[in-house]
């Protein structure tokens, strides 16, 4: 007997799921679920907010110091980053549960036979492996940049994670307060109803870091849900190629004459067809919801790439530990603009390969009759169609693909060379 498998309990599904919650974005059961998520979301933006004009102020303090600015910018280009994304997401918070939703009900809880649940097997691995890296990443750079007032602590002067220009906060008690209000806007305590059937069982979700959370939530996301189409793109390749071939002429013990094979044939690639149809729908969904997000994770990485290079490359001036914040924003700028443009190649390569995989189909086995036609049309239709892939963009300028990401790199590189010369000119003025 043919045994079905869903998807909706892999580890990485499970994982986003958790990170859209925390976030406020994920679809509510109940009304008690949506007073919950509203209130989680204005927190964030509001928290994000704050420290958006805290940063803001200390540019403008620090304004004409190239290496002080370096430092600051990369932070400040992140939080406009995940603002940015909140308020986007905030305003088409409606189609955005409906999108996840459907995910969900369409996807992760359909049925799949052995061959189908291996590809979808590999998806999770890949998910798996690479939002766990980013992950602990974020975790890790968020973690360090709290504790490196402490760590640099020695016994004279005493620092914020973010600086506070009025003299006051440098004494005790009023630095341990300010520290404790930076770090607590920084937290966030979150609530999540497990069960439905006894909504006031709550468990508190982890403690994650303000800023952390959101761009771990929406590049985790947008990479999962983009694997996983990929991975049913590949799934309705290997139905195409199987369309022709359990009703081929040659298995003349079937029983079936050669006009009812072709019609089960020709009913197979319909199904197909829907198949094919659906997805397209949903990667045009996928594209009009997230070309903004990536339109701002390929801006906001050619900042702090270039900047963070810069704070490695000439920050021997710095303290060890904000060097090593700086390798550390590095490495996470670029394994997140990464695997934003990995994953959206890899819907743009596993949907044009649906036609390819047409022509590996036994349509020349068909009969001539009134199906068999019907059947080679089709697959012309499907062919000619699949030749425009589906592609996510960014907010409609360039398809977002591998070659952004060379692009960015080597846009870094241009603007580290042009931050270089402005500081040594500066030394040479002093």
């Amino acid at each position: 007997m043919k045994k079905n498998y869903k998807i909706d309990q892999h580890i990485s599904l499970r994982m986003i799921r958790l990170l859209m919650k925390c976030i406020g974005m994920w679809h509510p059961k109940t009304t008690q679920d949506a007073i919950i998520s509203m209130t989680i979301t204005v927190y964030t933006i509001t928290a994000q907010s704050i420290g958006l004009i805290v940063m803001l102020i200390d540019i403008y303090y620090i304004f004409g110091d190239i290496r002080a600015i370096a430092f600051n910018i990369p932070v400040t280009v992140s939080i406009i980053q995940e603002l940015f994304k909140m308020i986007t997401f905030t305003i088409n918070r409606g189609e955005v549960q409906s999108l996840n939703k459907y995910t969900e009900e369409t996807f992760w809880k359909s049925k799949y036979d052995e061959s189908e649940i291996l590809i979808l097997k590999k998806c999770n691995k890949v998910c798996i492996v690479s939002c766990g890296i980013f992950f602990f990443l974020v975790l890790a750079i968020a973690i360090h940049y709290i504790t490196i007032p402490m760590l640099e602590y020695d016994g004279g002067n005493l620092s914020l994670p973010f600086n506070v220009y009025f003299e006051a906060s440098k004494y005790t008690p009023i630095f341990e307060i300010c520290y404790f209000i930076q770090v607590i806007l920084k937290i966030k305590l979150q609530l999540k109803i497990l069960n439905r059937l006894f909504k006031i069982i709550l468990i508190y979700a982890a403690s994650t870091i303000g800023v952390s959370v959101c761009s771990t939530a929406f590049c985790t996301y947008l990479f999962t849900i983009n694997v996983y189409a990929a991975g049913l793109f590949q799934i309705l390749q290997r139905k195409l190629i199987q369309t022709c071939q359990k009703y081929s002429y040659k298995k003349t013990n079937d029983g079936l004459t050669s006009s009812e094979r072709t019609k089960l044939s020709y009913e197979r690639l319909k199904k197909c067809i829907q198949h094919h149809q659906v997805m397209i729908k949903y990667m045009d969904t996928i594209e009009y919801l997230y070309s903004p997000i990536n339109f701002i994770f390929a801006i906001g990485a050619v900042g702090t790439i270039c900047l963070n290079g810069f704070q490695v490359v000439m920050g021997g001036e710095n303290s060890f530990h904000r060097n090593a914040l700086s390798i550390e924003f590095f490495i996470g700028s670029i394994v997140l603009l990464y695997m934003a443009c990995y994953s959206c190649q890899k819907i743009f390569v596993e949907s044009l390969a649906v036609g390819d995989n047409l022509y590996n189909t036994n349509f020349y086995d068909l009969s001539n009759e009134e199906e068999g036609k019907y059947f080679r049309q089709a697959l012309i239709f499907v062919i000619m169609r699949s030749q425009k892939p589906c592609v996510l963009t960014m907010w409609g300028f360039s398809v977002m693909s591998i070659e952004i990401f060379t692009k960015v790199l080597t846009k870094s590189m241009s603007f580290f060379t042009i931050f270089r010369q402005m500081l040594d000119e500066s030394q040479e003025i002093s």
